[in-house]
């Protein structure tokens, strides 16, 4: 077990020595960061809303999507992109950005749960992952202007 903790602290160690050479690396692993710690509060409040309220999964997924965007905005502008983009022009571009994002996720979701037989939340993931790596990229360019 101290094997891999040490294995996984250097290789930590390695990433970081890599990532201080190069703002862009440091900047998506951030944006990774950040992603992850919002797709938790969104898993969370899926399966909140689908087992004590009764939703249905999308319509969960729906609102929890809703929810953490505006934390991901404050989060992506604040610590990932560290710019002081205007709330109201750069919400717009963030939530037209992860509107789409969000559809991709909705069918990638439907689809794997329906027709590859997924439960909700391991469906839910993997298409939060897909559309994650797209979401940067155009956040970068589009919303932060970095």
């Amino acid at each position: 077990m101290l094997n891999y903790a040490y294995k996984f602290l250097s290789m930590t160690q390695y990433l970081l020595r890599f990532a201080q050479r190069n703002e862009r690396i440091i900047q998506f692993l951030r944006y990774i960061l950040v992603g992850a710690i919002m797709l938790i509060l969104n898993l969370l409040l899926v399966w909140y809303f689908v087992r004590f309220w009764g939703m249905h999964y999308l319509l969960a997924s729906s609102i929890a999507f809703v929810l953490e965007s505006v934390a991901a905005f404050f989060a992506n502008r604040r610590w990932t992109f560290q710019t002081t983009t205007e709330f109201r022009h750069g919400y717009m571009r963030f939530l037209t950005i992860a509107f789409y994002s969000f559809i991709v996720v909705l069918f990638i979701t439907y689809g794997l749960v329906h027709f590859l037989a997924f439960q909700y939340v391991w469906a839910r993931t993997a298409s939060t992952v897909v559309a994650g790596f797209i979401g940067y990229f155009l956040d970068m360019k589009i919303t932060f202007r970095v």
